[in-house]
């Protein structure tokens, strides 16, 4: 990874860190509102998502709702050399990494 990215990645998380915590919560509630509702997700036969973590936006309740809804899932994993591929989740068995 170059220098200048490096330090934009840390800028951010810099930057993410001085947040205020209902902000965040008041944020991903708003997101997850609107993610939900999107005519492409609700038209979708599946969804793929990301399993957030940290101050990321926070993908769990969108993640549910679509399992509710009846919708499969797929989450990203790393197979490791910069291979990636997806899974269906199933709501239990993540591994970080």
């Amino acid at each position: 990874m170059s220098a200048d990215k490096t330090a934009l990645r840390a800028s951010f998380r810099r930057r993410l860190a001085q947040l205020d915590e209902y902000y965040i919560s008041s944020s991903n509630r708003e997101i997850c509102s609107r993610v939900i509702s999107l005519p492409e997700l609700l038209s979708a036969e599946r969804v793929f998502a990301y399993y957030s973590v940290g101050r990321e936006v926070d993908t769990h309740e969108i993640i549910r709702l679509c399992r509710v809804m009846g919708k499969p899932v797929a989450l990203p994993v790393v197979l490791g050399g910069g291979i990636m591929e997806f899974a269906l989740f199933d709501g239990a068995g993540l591994v970080p990494g």
